[in-house]
């Protein structure tokens, strides 16, 4: 028989009580207080029982102090000393304290007992009305969570303990250095949890972090770290919470997490590679206007936890889950909480009195007691529905809605109009101009601004927009300006720089706006930051001009086909496959390539084949041309209809066709291991090497590395070296040295390369190659049996006095080994 087990919590916002004087402030938390001390002044916080000192350049003044220990619980006092050190008395209720630097600030937690606290308040305050004591000692219970469980035979009933659940609106974010400044990821990093018991878990990231909750109080061993993370001395960070176990540690930018495991044992694997992790859903219950509620769609609940953030103070509450497969990692925004996204588990943030979580089997129930604020479907699937209502005028066009989240609106700039008519347009425009007074001629330029784009002219917005800032330089403050410049730079090609403009804090949150972002990134490479921006909208470039519309949705369209996501690829590719007669040849190939895309992820691969010919057979191939023709070198290879020459005569052809970004990288990668792969490593490790010069990715440059690692030690120890010329073998040897393994492979790698050096009789070079693999080993017995051998080799070869001297070595050696 099944038991469902609920867990209620019941979470009330506290209104926060501070005080500032100068740079020193008080903030009145529930159970602690918190004092912040701004202070360019470098020294060391003392604590002791019932003091706490902290360096200070500053005087502070009677009544300054009055307020700040008014505003306290806890604090008696408040001295300075000879130095101008503040010296912060505290009263019998304090429990614990901690102090942590941030910048110039010095922030110090004090803990208290609640209890001892108003036993001194009624001692201090006797005058103090009954009734209104009262109502504070009310107010400040307010919150309790309860765990309600369906009896088991086997599991006794847990006492409850009220708690607080602290909310902090009033602080500054602070600065998480530690953070920002640890090395990206190489390799993998493992954390693993474990237990003799079974236990939940939850994990999630939050503003340069990792947390890791547990929800079992008896688990003895922290997180073990093994890996990169351990080899760069990452450690993790024990937080206090009750009812389990959690841990903290900072994460370098574009770490990912994919979890594993169950029960007894959990890992956590931190890496540069985006495992693409599948994420519950949410449902809205809006019926009943009185009773609204939120469920999160996630299965194998365990337990409700309450964590507080140790830099930042507020309460989170944690649902652990027993599966590694259970989460919510979708960022969910409401006015009364957030939905912070988690890779095991859930996590909730409360912005609101009232709010209450109870878990169930099969999803967690989000209310509040005096109604919880939801709209009744969510705002994305609105606007999409919105989108796809259009209307049909009277000549039965289609008409694009009229929309609040737009920006760029290219048909009333001009998009639909003729060459002629643009000429005509635009000599209109500048006559306006040229009669329009100092106050107008703004206007007119942004109109000039806005023609260009509709017609495509990146290079001629960018212009009209620099003479706009001459006129007017606070335009570049406004937000319009930032859309249009990141439109302008876009549309000429700069996506570095357009990004900046699209990213910015002003414009970020437009839909539209967002849409040219992710194409943006998309067009840069980053395929996987792209798709983390794009929000499926992009029906709003239908009505773009064709050639703006090409733009913008190829290169997504290109990253949804590099993550596999045909489907949604396909969408796009449908849009851009309008009844247009008109196109451009690249734009055809364009066309043609993402059709045999998705037409081979499909699995139609006669009509991808069709469709990338058609690509690659343009007069002007553009970037899809060339990569419609990289695929189909790769594809006749593979099926014998051309050998290993023609496919590098035409990899060379396109080498010199395209330059300057990820694609001539991608040129760079696949012509250095077709001249690998056609016993011709010199040149194509030299291609490699070149590629990897090139591109600017860090993490694309690692992969390039340890590709070319990988093909020179498929040459050495691979089944063609037998066949392998000895001079072109070291030749290879001289040039890529750096690239020979560490350890025994490295060694037996040398060792290959002499002996086939000494087979044509090359005593010399097989030499000065042995005397590598001496200087690699250092000494011990291995460094001397290669020196002795060295040593035979130059007897053979008639050098006597080359032997002294090797022999001096090995005799150095020997005095220092043991064996």
């Amino acid at each position: 028989m099944r038991f469902a087990i609920f867990a209620i919590f019941l979470i009330s916002c506290v209104s926060s009580v501070s005080v500032r004087a100068g740079n020193v402030s008080v903030f009145q938390r529930d159970l602690y207080d918190r004092v912040v001390v701004e202070s360019s002044l470098r020294g060391t916080v003392v604590e002791s029982k019932n003091s706490i000192q902290v360096p200070y350049p500053e005087v502070l003044d009677k009544n300054t102090i009055e307020s700040l220990i008014g505003t306290s619980k806890i604090l008696n006092g408040i001295t300075q000393d000879k130095k101008k050190n503040l010296i912060f008395s505290l009263n019998d209720a304090v429990t614990d304290t901690r102090h942590f630097t941030i910048g110039n600030r010095t922030i110090l937690d004090l803990f208290y007992n609640r209890d001892k606290v108003r036993v001194l308040d009624e001692n201090k305050k006797e005058s103090l009305p009954k009734k209104k004591e009262e109502d504070q000692s009310e107010k400040n219970s307010a919150l309790s969570i309860e765990t309600v469980e369906q009896p088991l035979s086997e599991v006794k009933k847990q006492d409850v303990t009220p708690h607080k659940l602290k909310i902090v609106t009033d602080e500054n974010v602070p600065e998480l250095p530690l953070a920002q400044t640890l090395p990206e990821l190489a390799d993998a990093t493992t954390l693993t949890v474990s237990s003799i018991s079974p236990f939940g878990l939850a994990v999630f990231k939050r503003l340069g972090r990792l947390f890791i909750v547990a929800d079992s109080p008896d688990i003895k061993i922290p997180p073990q770290i093994a890996g990169a993370g351990k080899d760069l001395g990452w450690e993790i960070t024990d937080i206090d919470m009750s009812g389990g176990k959690a841990w903290t540690m900072p994460l370098p930018h574009g770490a990912y997490i994919r979890p594993e495991g169950r029960d007894l044992l959990w890992r956590i694997v931190i890496s540069d590679q985006n495992p693409n992790l599948k994420t519950s859903g949410i449902r809205r219950r809006a019926a009943d206007k009185t009773n609204v509620k939120v469920d999160l769609l996630m299965a194998n609940s365990s337990k409700l936890l309450r964590l507080t953030d140790p830099d930042y103070g507020d309460d989170l509450a944690i649902i652990t889950v027993k599966k590694s497969q259970s989460r919510v990692e979708k960022q969910y925004d409401f006015v009364d909480f957030d939905v912070i996204p988690a890779v095991v588990g859930a996590v909730v943030k409360p912005k609101a009195d009232g709010l209450r979580i109870a878990s169930a089997s099969q999803f967690v129930t989000i209310s509040n007691n005096n109604g919880l604020i939801a709209a009744q479907a969510s705002q994305d699937d609105i606007v999409n529905a919105y989108l796809n209502s259009q209307s049909i005028d009277e000549e039965g066009e289609s008409v694009a809605p009229v929309l609040l989240d737009r920006i760029y609106y290219f048909s009333d700039w001009g998009g639909g109009i003729k060459s002629h008519e643009y000429s005509d347009k635009r000599k209109e425009l500048d006559q306006v101009l040229s009669l329009s007074g100092k106050d107008n001629k703004l206007t007119s330029i942004l109109d000039l601004v806005k023609l260009s784009l509709s017609q495509n002219m990146g290079q001629e917005a960018l212009g009209y927009l620099d003479v706009a800032k001459q006129i007017n330089p606070d335009i570049k403050q406004i937000a319009e300006y930032k859309a249009l410049k990141g439109a302008a730079h876009f549309l000429a090609y700069q996506f570095d720089i357009s990004e900046k403009y699209l990213s910015d804090v002003d414009v970020g949150n437009i839909s539209e706006v967002k849409l040219w972002l992710a194409a943006a990134k998309s067009a840069s490479g980053h395929h996987d930051l792209a798709l983390d921006i794009y929000s499926d909208n992009a029906t709003l470039a239908s009505i773009y001009p064709y050639e703006i519309r090409h733009k913008v949705l190829s290169p997504i369209a290109l990253s949804m086909l590099n993550q596999d996501r045909h489907i949604d690829a396909q969408k796009l590719i449908d849009l851009l496959d309008e009844d247009h007669g008109n196109r451009s040849k690249e734009e055809k190939a364009t066309l043609a390539y993402l059709k045999g895309r998705a037409q081979s992820a499909a699995g139609h691969p006669d009509e991808s084949i069709s469709a990338l010919y058609e690509a690659s057979m343009t007069d002007k191939l553009g970037p899809y041309g060339i990569r419609s023709e990289l695929l189909l070198i790769e594809d006749e290879l593979v099926r014998d209809v051309i050998n290993y020459d023609e496919a590098i005569k035409r990899m060379e052809r396109l080498r010199f066709a395209w330059r300057g970004d990820d694609l001539e990288t991608e040129i760079y990668e696949k012509l250095g291991t077709l001249y690998i792969e056609a016993s011709l490593p010199r040149q194509g490790l030299t291609i490699l090497k070149r590629a990897a010069e090139n591109t600017k990715d860090t993490q694309e440059r690692r992969a390039i590395v340890r590709m070319m690692a990988d093909a020179y030690k498929s040459i050495f120890i691979g089944d063609k070296f037998s066949d392998l010329d000895p001079m072109i073998a070291v030749a290879v040897y001289d040039e890529f040295k750096e690239l020979t393994p560490v350890g025994q492979e490295g060694n037996d790698l040398i060792d290959r390369l002499a002996d086939k050096l000494l087979s044509i009789n090359l005593m010399s070079r097989a030499t000065s190659v042995l005397k590598d693999k001496m200087n690699r080993l250092g000494e011990g017995g291995h460094a001397i049996s290669t020196g002795l051998r060295i040593a035979r080799i130059q007897l053979i070869d008639r050098e006597p006095e080359e032997a002294l001297k090797t022999l001096q070595q090995v005799n150095k050696m020997l005095r220092s080994y043991v064996g």
